[in-house]
C-alpha cells in the first residue's frame, strides 16, 4: 500500500471523502496526510465549508433588486462588445 505524502494526491480526494464514495483505505491515506499537513487540512475544511453553502436553498429571487436582470443583460451585453 502506498501512503499519501503529496498534496496534489491528496486533494484529488477531496470529493470522494466529502460525499462517502471513497474506500476504506482511501480514507485512511488521506486522513493521514491531513495529520502531517496543515495547508491540505485548510483547504479541507474551506473545501466542506463551500459544499454546504452551495448545497443550501438557493436565494430567493424575489430578494434580488429590481433592476437585476436588466444590469446582468446589460453587462453580458457589453462584454460580447
Amino acid at each position: 500500500m502506498k501512503m499519501i505524502f503529496q498534496c496534489k494526491t491528496a486533494i484529488g480526494f477531496l470529493s470522494e471523502i466529502v460525499d462517502g464514495r471513497a474506500s476504506f483505505w482511501q480514507r485512511v491515506q488521506f486522513y493521514m496526510h491531513l495529520m502531517m499537513c496543515g495547508k491540505c487540512r485548510l483547504y479541507f475544511r474551506q473545501f466542506k465549508e463551500v459544499k454546504a453553502l452551495a448545497e443550501q436553498d438557493p436565494f430567493p429571487i424575489d430578494k434580488l433588486p429590481d433592476d437585476f436582470f436588466e444590469v446582468m443583460e446589460d453587462s453580458m451585453q457589453s462584454r460580447k462588445s
